[in-house]
C-alpha cells in the first residue's frame, strides 16, 4: 500500500505540473514545498504546480502597477497569468491581442493560481500560504484565510458565492469552503489522506475531487457542504484531476489504468467510464470546450509535449500545431470563453511565454515577450458569464 500511495502521489504532482483543467487549465496543484523555478528544458519548470511554503511576508500590493493601459477592458477580453519578470512570480493581465498589458501584484511572496470571478470582476489567488481576492485591476486586494497551515488554489463556486480551496491545516491536504468574503471557513473532506484538485459542477450544487484515501488515487465527489461523498472510480491504477463538462453530466479525467497516463471520460455518476486518448506517452491536462463538443489535452507522444484536441467521443483526435519546431514544447490549454481560441504556454522561443491559437490551429500569436518566463494563462468570463 506504501508503494501504491507514493506513486499515485508522484503521478498527482507530474499531472499538476502540466496543468490540470479546471475550466481553464488546471491548475496550480499541489504544493511541494519548493521554490518555483523556471529552466528552458520541461514544463514541469513552469510555476504551473507550485505553490511556495507559506513564510511570513508583508500582504501584497494594494495598488496596482500599470504597463500599458491603453485602451478598454471588459469581461471576455482579458488573459490572467504569471509572471517571473520581477524575480518572483507575481500577476499579470494582458488582452487577447497582447495589448493592455497590467501588472496587478507587487510583493516579494509567490501569487499563483489566478482565478477569476464568475462575473468577471475579482481574481482570486494564493499568496504565501494563504488565499487572496482583489478586483480585476488589481485594486482592493484582501487576505481571505489566515492560518499557519499552507491553503492554495482557490476555486470559485458558479454563482460567486463561495470558494472551494485546498488546506494543509489538518497536517493533509483536505478540500474546504468559504464565503467569498473570506467568513464561514469550514473543511468538506475529513480524511488522513491527500484530497486534492477541487472542481464545481457548473450547477454549484457538487464538487468533484481526487484523494489518495483508498491505497491509490481515485476521484470521488460531495455536494457543495460536504455531504453524499461518492467514490467514482475503483481501479488499482490512479484516477485524478476530475474536470466536469460544462453542462454537469460528464467528467473528464486522468488515469494511468492502462499502463500510461491517458485522458478518460465518464458520467457524472461514475457509470460509462471511457479512454478517450490511446497512446503509451503522457497525456493529461484536459480541458473542456464551453460547448461541451471537444476536449483539449497536453500529450507527450511525439517526444515532446504538444496540444491536441479531440471530439467528446474520442474521434477526430489531431494535434493543434501541425508542425512544431524543434525542440517546442506546449503545455496547460485553455479554451477562450467564446470557444473560438485557445490560450497555452510555450517554450518555443527560448523561455515559457503565453500564446494564444484559434481552435483549428491557425492564427498563433505570441502575447508575452519578456526576459523572464510566464504561465498560468487564465480567461476572464465572456459577459461576465
Amino acid at each position: 500500500m506504501k508503494t501504491q500511495h507514493l506513486c499515485g502521489l508522484a503521478l498527482l504532482l507530474l499531472v499538476a505540473v502540466l496543468g490540470a483543467a479546471c475550466g481553464g487549465s488546471e491548475p496550480a496543484e499541489p504544493e511541494t514545498g519548493s521554490t518555483p523555478a523556471a529552466t528552458a528544458t520541461t514544463p514541469a519548470a513552469s510555476p504551473t504546480q507550485v505553490e511556495p511554503t507559506p513564510a511570513p511576508t508583508d500582504e501584497p500590493s494594494t495598488t496596482p502597477t500599470a504597463m500599458d493601459t491603453s485602451g478598454s477592458t471588459a469581461a471576455g477580453e482579458l488573459i490572467a497569468y504569471l509572471s517571473q519578470r520581477d524575480q518572483t512570480w507575481s500577476i499579470y493581465v494582458i488582452k487577447p491581442d497582447g495589448s493592455g498589458q497590467m501588472w496587478l501584484t507587487d510583493d516579494s511572496s509567490w501569487d499563483s493560481f489566478p482565478r477569476w470571478s464568475p462575473d468577471g470582476q475579482r481574481i482570486a489567488f494564493a499568496s504565501g500560504g494563504n488565499i487572496y481576492v482583489m478586483n480585476a485591476d488589481g485594486s482592493d486586494q484582501r487576505q481571505l484565510t489566515d492560518d499557519p497551515a499552507n491553503d492554495g488554489t482557490p476555486i470559485w463556486s458558479p454563482d460567486g458565492q463561495r470558494i472551494a480551496f485546498r488546506s494543509e491545516r489538518d497536517q493533509t491536504w483536505s478540500i474546504y469552503v468559504m464565503n467569498a468574503d473570506g467568513s464561514g471557513q469550514m473543511p468538506l473532506t475529513d480524511d488522513s489522506s491527500f484530497d486534492s484538485f477541487p472542481r464545481w459542477s457548473s450547477d454549484g450544487q457538487r464538487i468533484a475531487f481526487a484523494s489518495l484515501r483508498d491505497g491509490n488515487t481515485n476521484i470521488y465527489v460531495m455536494n457543495a457542504d460536504g455531504s453524499g461523498e461518492e467514490r467514482l472510480t475503483d481501479d488499482p491504477a490512479d484516477d485524478l484531476a476530475p474536470n466536469w463538462s460544462p453542462d454537469s453530466q460528464r467528467i473528464a479525467f486522468v488515469s494511468e489504468r492502462d499502463g500510461s497516463a491517458s485522458v478518460h471520460v465518464m458520467n457524472a455518476d461514475g457509470s460509462d467510464q471511457r479512454r478517450l486518448t490511446d497512446e503509451q506517452y503522457l497525456d493529461a491536462s484536459a480541458d473542456w470546450s464551453p460547448d461541451g463538443q471537444l476536449i483539449a489535452f497536453v500529450s507527450e507522444r511525439d517526444g515532446k509535449f504538444n496540444i491536441y484536441v479531440v471530439n467528446a467521443d474520442g474521434s477526430d483526435e489531431r494535434r493543434l500545431i501541425e508542425d512544431p519546431a524543434e525542440g517546442d514544447s506546449d503545455w496547460s490549454p485553455t479554451w477562450s470563453p467564446d470557444g473560438e481560441r485557445i490560450a497555452f504556454v510555450s517554450l518555443r522561443d527560448g523561455n515559457i511565454d503565453i500564446y494564444v491559437i484559434n481552435a483549428d490551429g491557425s492564427g498563433e500569436e505570441r502575447l508575452t515577450d519578456a526576459p523572464a518566463d510566464e504561465s498560468v494563462p487564465s480567461w476572464s468570463p465572456l459577459g461576465g458569464q
